[in-house]
């Protein structure tokens, strides 16, 4: 990329000013795409500071390719360069596609199938559905707005934000309606009456030169299509090994065996017997999981692997309805009593086939929850192994973000935590660590607190103690900063205990996660600078304040990972002698320079870090 194609670029922006670093930054991601169409994929690393303009460098780099005649309806196939975008959450998948439209790019925003509507299952349920039934008129409703033409949006997230619908339709959408229901991921029983948006979406991705996930989304997908001989830029990379290893983890738990039993109980008239002994079933299932309930992790050996599934193959039915019992029922009944079949399948496929031959690749324990709820899980100690076909599949990978490195690594192997915990392809180009911006020294103070002091009290020696003083310390600066403040904590419990305290003493000036949705909470602050918000790790990242109003930011305790971590106390007996440098501390670090980044996020920001 020649300074000029920069600078024209930077024209398309608004006029921005040159920057050197960022101009460096795009050169890179140029440099990626440039070979797209080779036989040997390049791969790049990219640590961009906050400040540095990093959404810009890659989406710069890529309008280079964009075909200028493309439009939503009818995209070119003359781009040189096709490319997948993929994010940390729903909310920055948006605002990168409004940055890439300024640009002159209209690419497809493509999320989980859960977000999205399925209008071919909603007129199927229309057409079986007994016109006396309670919901009928919500449904029809909800047809007409589907309506092509009618509705602004099919995402669940807009359309739940109607209040014309009740709890149960609420529900009944959830579970029947989505995209991610059984009748729409078995493809509709080959129904094609209306149009499943979600199929659309995904026609309209294939053509088009650009698509944005996010990392969620993008490793559901796996090796796909969709993706094969695209170039992948991985904005905010360092969250992907988290998003992957969620993926990659199945469960069950009590709540979704109680949500199947409520499910069911819609049938008990059509089929009571049937309804009733798949009931039954679920209640024994969930009995099984509620006797391996602990204080809190309870880890199942290996050797108990294979008798957990003989017993569970023993009592429960891979088909508990069947096709002569979905026959004998009305329509209606017949497509929620197979939507039961294909979500309880999936469960007994994963409780009854689970290969003690895994056990030193995966760990299966039960978590208890603060509310009773039992999950079982089944988590993958190393998930790296498991995405070997997922990076084969681009013509060029780009990882960035403000927080890719560790700190204190030896040159050359800056980026190799990051790299070995997802499997990111080994950098075939120079990784790439570019300036910040900021003077930090100078924008913002630092302070820990001092030994010998009322506030070095270690949280395992006295917890009560370490957590009042805590809460004192964010009542003294929220009341000296006049709000201004976020305080971040590790654990929800501790939270609820802050706001418990911090609210009686500031009415109408504390936000706390939980209280709404997280988005909004985040716009009310950003918004109302007298106002302070706690949080926990959901806005250690992807969180942006600039300017007063956040000039105080508390974070609580390290981060340091939960101690009864099933799969960290796994690769921490693996790693030997030197568990704490090679696995505990450097996940710590990572989380921490993630939540460091929440206080300055522009030259003209002020504040202190505690």
């Amino acid at each position: 990329m020649t300074r000029d194609e920069w600078e024209n670029i930077l024209k398309l922006d608004g006029g921005r000013d040159f920057r050197k670093e960022q101009f460096k930054g795009a050169s890179a991601v140029d440099d990626v795409c440039a070979n797209a169409d080779g036989n040997d994929p390049v791969s790049l690393l990219l640590e961009a500071p906050t400040g540095t303009g990093k959404t810009l460098m890659y989406l710069g780099a890529l309008r280079t390719y964009y075909p200028d005649e493309a439009s939503e309806a009818s995209p070119s196939d003359d781009s040189e360069v096709k490319a997948v975008v993929s994010t940390s959450g729903k909310l920055l998948q948006h605002q990168i596609a409004e940055s890439a439209k300024k640009l002159g790019m209209v690419p497809v925003v493509l999320m989980g199938r859960a977000n999205y509507l399925c209008r071919t299952a909603c007129l199927h349920y229309l057409d079986a559905m007994p016109e006396d039934h309670p919901l009928h008129g919500e449904l029809d409703l909800l047809c007409q707005w589907l309506e092509p033409g009618a509705a602004d949006s099919h995402e669940m997230r807009e359309i739940l934000k109607l209040e014309k619908w009740s709890g149960e339709f609420r529900e009944f959408m959830r579970h029947h309606l989505t995209a991610s229901s059984a009748y729409c991921r078995n493809g509709h029983d080959g129904n094609t009456q209306g149009n499943c948006y979600f199929s659309d979406l995904q026609a309209k991705a294939a053509e088009n030169p650009l698509v944005i996930l996010n990392h969620h989304a993008l490793f559901s997908f796996g090796a796909s299509d969709l993706f094969n001989g695209r170039v992948l830029i991985a904005d905010e990379a360092h969250a992907m090994p988290e998003a992957a290893s969620s993926v990659l983890t199945c469960s069950v738990s009590t709540r979704q065996l109680y949500a199947l039993r409520a499910r069911a109980e819609q049938c008990r008239e059509a089929c009571p017997d049937a309804v009733a002994s798949f009931q039954r079933m679920l209640k024994l299932f969930e009995t099984r999981l509620q006797n391996h309930a602990g204080d809190s992790i309870v880890v199942l050996p290996a050797e108990e692997w294979l008798r957990f599934c003989k017993i569970n193959k023993s009592i429960l039915k891979p088909e508990p309805f069947g096709n002569e019992t979905i026959r004998k029922c009305d329509p209606f009944h017949a497509g929620i009593l197979k939507e039961l079949d294909d979500s309880w399948r999936e469960i007994y496929d994963f409780v009854t086939a689970l290969d003690p031959a895994e056990s030193g690749k995966s760990v299966l324990y039960f978590e208890t929850e603060a509310d009773g709820e039992v999950s079982l899980k089944y988590a993958p100690i190393e998930t790296a192994p498991l995405l070997e076909n997922f990076w084969k599949q681009w013509s060029g990978t780009v990882g960035l973000s403000a927080t890719l490195t560790l700190p204190g690594a030896k040159e050359g192997e800056e980026f190799d935590y990051f790299r070995k915990r997802c499997g990111f392809p080994k950098p075939t180009m120079r990784p790439l660590i570019l300036d910040s911006p900021f003077d930090l020294a100078e924008q913002c103070g630092v302070f820990v607190p001092a030994s010998g002091t009322e506030y070095d009290c270690p949280a395992e020696m006295d917890p009560e103690k370490f957590l009042k003083k805590r809460i004192e310390l964010a009542g003294s600066m929220i009341r000296a900063f006049g709000g201004r403040t976020l305080a971040l904590y590790t654990a929800t419990g501790r939270l609820a205990a802050a706001a418990a305290v911090l609210k009686p003493l500031f009415p109408d000036k504390i936000l706390a996660q939980g209280d709404g949705d997280n988005d909004a909470l985040a716009d009310e602050f950003v918004r109302e600078k007298e106002k302070s918000l706690l949080g926990t790790r959901s806005f250690f990242q992807g969180f942006d304040a600039p300017g007063e109003t956040l000039s105080c930011e508390i974070l609580e305790k390290l981060p340091f990972r939960r101690r009864d971590d099933p799969v960290q106390e796994e690769q921490i007996r693996r790693a030997g002698p030197e568990w704490f440098s090679t696995v505990v501390l450097p996940a710590m670090l990572m989380e921490l320079r993630q939540a460091f980044g929440r206080l300055i996020r522009s030259k003209d920001d002020h504040g202190i870090f505690i």
